[in-house]
């Protein structure tokens, strides 16, 4: 009798691999035709404004200290471009293309990890998984010469990160989240967030370790933190301020809050007259606000230019608020999707199946907005919370999920003057991640409810 219920469960395990491996193979094709559906009304590459900043990117003088020669740029995505660029000469900027496209796809397979990981079972895990494959908000980037596909895929490198650390408590991948922290945070200086959030955590494992010898691997990855602090992001920024008169990683700051002055109007109530009537008289003549701000700044430089328009937006805070409040409210419905596959961008020489798939696949993957990430974000707060209280014990892995995403959005409306969902897109992957859960969460409810 032993050995026929024996039998029974192998062949029961059998048929569940069966069908997870059937599932697998699906999702893997599915994916498979949409995206190349994608990338056949795509050009080979699109080269925008800023591309062309990180294009001119001088590796080899930054290295030597002249951090001017680095366009203003954060240093990763140019040094990364230069070496493509040695690597495969002309062709670098479609091996670039390339290159975002097979870590992305890499990423996916780690977010199918992910989702294994924080207990999101079949099918939610494979449906979840298919939605951000397909997903314009992911696919949109990686032709594009510009450092957001990147930032798409190490945010999620970086959260199976710290999860693999809350659940094993291995120093080796509280080091791994470290050091990618760091990669990201020279790759688009938002990233920053990433490292000081991990130094909040470790803060608090500290108080609340898992045992006694998880408190010498904390202090081991504090002090890496202090080091990475110290010598990586301060000293970069002290450098960078002695050669630009900016203390941060790139000129981006001060451009963006003059240029939100202008767009604002604020320029008008500037304390630096000189530089208000300067602007005032361009804005009259009708010159276009992006050449008034580049006006302003070739005029006046960085560091006047941004601390002008930094004391006006810190004495004027509510004003501020306000108008920005105002930005997001009227920003709710904008869809998550990567610029390369706006309809200015398509290869027009693409065969005709791919323009008939084109607005197929609009309609139905391309319906996460602004709204959808910032609700998500709050509503993970209460989850959070929600979850503290019932078990009574720190919810880890909901805490980074909402202190990331919640940085990630709305903080966005602070420190840029525009193409918000540029900025934040790299939230994309904690949102589907939130909905696993829920879905997971909902279908362990009702299962539970009809035993």
């Amino acid at each position: 009798m032993s050995q026929t219920v024996g039998w029974i469960k192998a062949i029961k395990n059998i048929l569940i691999e069966l069908r997870n491996r059937w599932m697998w193979l699906c999702l893997v094709l599915a994916i498979a035709v949409s995206r190349i559906c994608w990338y056949g009304i795509q050009q080979a590459y699109v080269i925008y404004p800023d591309s062309t900043q990180y294009i001119a990117f001088d590796t080899s003088a930054v290295l030597q200290g002249n951090l001017r020669a680095a366009e203003g740029r954060p240093p990763v995505y140019g040094i990364f471009l230069d070496f493509m660029q040695l690597f495969f000469g002309e062709g670098y900027l479609e091996a670039t293309k390339i290159v975002q496209v097979l870590v992305s796809i890499l990423s996916l397979y780690i977010f199918f990890k992910l989702l294994g990981r924080i207990g999101i079972g079949t099918p939610w895990r494979e449906i979840c998984v298919f939605l951000y494959g397909v997903t314009p908000a992911v696919v949109g980037w990686e032709n594009a010469i510009l450092t957001e596909s990147f930032s798409i895929s190490g945010s999620i490198f970086f959260l199976y990160g710290v999860v693999l650390y809350i659940q094993e408590h291995r120093l080796r991948d509280g080091i791994f989240a470290n050091l990618l922290a760091l990669v990201l945070a020279f790759l688009r200086p938002q990233f920053m967030l990433y490292l000081a959030l991990l130094l909040v955590f470790y803060l608090f494992k500290l108080i609340f370790p898992y045992n006694r010898k998880e408190r010498r691997t904390l202090l081991s990855l504090i002090l890496l933190q202090i080091v990475m602090w110290g010598g990586g992001i301060l000293g970069y920024c002290a450098l960078f301020y002695q050669q630009t008169g900016v203390f941060s990683l790139t000129v981006t700051l001060p451009v963006q809050n003059l240029r939100l002055c202008i767009d604002r109007g604020y320029y008008e109530g500037f304390d630096d007259t000189e530089m208000a009537e300067f602007i005032r008289q361009r804005m009259e003549a009708g010159e276009d606000p992006n050449d008034v701000c580049n006006d302003t700044l070739g005029a006046f430089g960085f560091e006047r230019s941004g601390n002008t328009a930094k004391r006006y937006l810190s004495s004027h805070f509510a004003q501020n608020l306000n108008d920005t409040i105002q930005i997001i409210i009227n920003g709710l419905q904008e869809r998550f999707c990567g610029y390369t596959l706006y309809t200015s961008k398509m290869n027009p020489n693409a065969k005709g199946i791919f323009f008939k798939m084109y607005p197929l696949q609009m309609g139905l993957f391309e319906f996460v907005t602004i709204a959808h990430a910032l609700a998500m974000s709050l509503l993970e707060g209460i989850a959070m919370v929600t979850v503290w209280i019932r078990r009574r014990t720190l919810p880890w892995l909901h805490m980074a999920l909402f202190s990331i995403s919640v940085c990630t959005t709305f903080l966005t409306y602070f420190v840029t003057c525009g193409e918000y969902m540029r900025t934040m897109v790299s939230v994309v992957p904690y949102l589907y991640c939130m909905a696993a859960m829920f879905l997971q969460m909902c279908s362990n409810h009702l299962s539970n409810s009809e035993r």
